[in-house]
């Protein structure tokens, strides 16, 4: 398989570099191979796209061209990777005429639509996705080309899966050379605008739309939206959490429900089971509000964004998430007592975020039944006050895989995975532990803890995990960091042996 691969990368340089015994195999083996080659090219992660006008395009055609090639090689190959080729179909931005010839396309060819389940839609948030309408004008020519153009594309596509609509930011078009501009949270900045897209589908009914209806009720599984600040998305987001066939919902810096008291929220019962959120701190007290409209929520992807202020100034972190209305560890937790409903169905748990000063520790994740996969800063699960007999009984017996994204206190971090290596048999199905520093956060000594012991029980703990079959990762940085210290270490002490101390040698530059 593995050359197979290296030859259709070949293929895309140009060079028909294929061996003569690779047009002999099954058209089923030729299908696998191809699948595996559009796997690679599209963009189909779980994380909520963070892309930019630089690379939104590279990120998802890269490669593309090794399949159109392959379909030129011969009629055989054709048959086979066009249906493959345009499952995904990426809407650049920007591209009007590329828009044209892509719906000429899909409605002179029924039969390439019919393949179509995935489409994203990009635009760029500095100069769209909204305009703005005169007041004196209701032509259709005050709104975007690329919106009208997608409510076509979208009536042709019969198969449609999953809708990622992803707005982008231009970097180089900020507002006034300001870098603190965002269109979102700073809408001073820009005149009231009108968003064709969120108010032609918030009216979708089987009257008006009875194509459009049948595709949101009946087909569509999968969509990702950023936020608008317009009732109108408001209207559509309580559409899409009703849908009956939706199983995962992305959702990115909507704008405070309390900015729509008019607006009907009578959310129950949704059928999604992953939700991917990104907030920001004005979103924060309406995740438990989304929590509850869904009756049994497998995975939650919850991602605080650090680099977004509020209104007034302040930047959010996880103690906002979980303290919104005290700055005590004594205070309320709504969003955890919402998703307590989900203990029965939770299986996935991701939280992402700036850590606090100080801790929040002791999260009890005990009585999700079925939590299998948990990736959380270890501010959430453990203090220097905490031990591994604190610890264990707070997760999860289902526990499978374990993502900890270390904070500055490395070696607090780096000892406790060691005590969770000497009792990984409490575990049974645990066959991952991984440490993370997302933030590039410094890493240093905490304590009396040595850079010689942190070393000891990264190895002991590698050796531990490994005779319970479990595998250990932990960043390259941390690694190459400890062996740093060492070498610290054994210059202090023979510095000391010969009467010259240097106090300050473990300090972070």
């Amino acid at each position: 398989m593995s050359s197979a691969k290296d030859s259709l990368d070949d293929v895309g340089g140009g060079e028909a570099t294929l061996h003569s015994s690779f047009y002999a195999l099954p058209g089923e083996i030729l299908c696998i191979i191809f699948q595996k080659v559009a796997e690679d090219v599209y963009y189909n992660c779980d994380t909520i796209p963070s892309l930019t006008a630089k690379n939104a395009e590279d990120n998802l055609i890269e490669g593309q061209r090794t399949l159109c090639a392959l379909s030129l090689t011969c009629r055989r190959f054709y048959v086979i990777v066009q249906p493959i080729l345009y499952r995904t179909i990426v809407f650049p931005p920007c591209y009007p005429d590329k828009h044209q010839l892509l719906l000429r396309s899909i409605t002179q060819a029924p039969s390439t639509a019919q393949h179509v389940t995935q489409l994203i839609f990009f635009e760029g948030l500095l100069s769209g996705p909204e305009v703005t309408m005169p007041a004196d004008s209701e032509s259709d020519d005050t709104y975007p080309r690329d919106h009208t153009n997608l409510i076509k594309l979208l009536r042709f596509l019969p198969q449609l899966r999953q809708f990622w609509y992803v707005p982008f930011e231009d970097q180089s078009a900020a507002h006034s050379g300001r870098n603190d501009y965002h269109p979102y949270t700073d809408m001073g900045m820009r005149p009231r605008s009108y968003p064709l897209f969120f108010t032609f589908m918030a009216a979708v009914n089987r009257t008006n739309e009875p194509g459009l209806f049948d595709w949101l009720n009946g087909r569509l599984e999968d969509i990702y939206l950023h936020g608008f600040l317009e009732s109108a998305f408001m209207v559509f987001l309580g559409m899409i959490l009703a849908l009956p066939t939706l199983h995962t919902l992305r959702l990115s810096h909507w704008p405070s429900f309390s900015l729509f008291p008019g607006v009907s929220r009578a959310w129950n019962a949704s059928n999604v089971r992953r939700l991917f959120l990104s907030c920001r701190a004005n979103d924060i007290d309406d995740i438990p509000e989304i929590l509850t409209a869904v009756k049994a929520l497998e995975v939650l992807h919850l991602e605080v964004d650090a680099s977004i202020s509020t209104f007034y100034g302040q930047f959010v972190n996880l103690q906002d998430l979980f303290q919104s209305e005290s700055w005590s560890s004594a205070g309320p937790r709504p969003v955890l007592d919402a998703l307590a409903q989900h203990h029965k169905t939770l299986k996935d748990l991701r939280i992402v975020g700036p850590h606090p000063m100080g801790s929040l520790a002791n999260l009890d994740l005990s009585p999700f039944e079925n939590l299998a996969v948990i990736d959380l800063p270890d501010c959430l699960l453990f203090d220097s006050l905490t031990t591994i007999h604190d610890l264990i009984p707070r997760l999860p017996s289902a526990l499978g895989i374990l993502t900890v994204d270390i904070s500055s206190a490395s070696a607090l971090t780096c000892i406790m995975m060691g005590h969770l290596a000497s009792h990984a048999d409490y575990f049974p199905s645990l066959k991952k532990v991984a440490l993370t520093n997302r933030g590039d956060r410094t890493l240093q000594l905490v304590g009396q803890d040595t850079p010689s012991q942190l070393e000891v029980e990264l190895a002991i703990a590698e050796k531990k995990f490994a005779d319970h079959a479990v595998v250990y990762e932990y960043p390259d940085r941390l690694k190459c960091r400890v062996q740093q210290w060492v070498r610290m270490e054994i210059r202090v002490i023979s510095s000391r042996r010969v009467g010259r101390i240097n106090p300050g040698v473990f300090d972070d530059a």
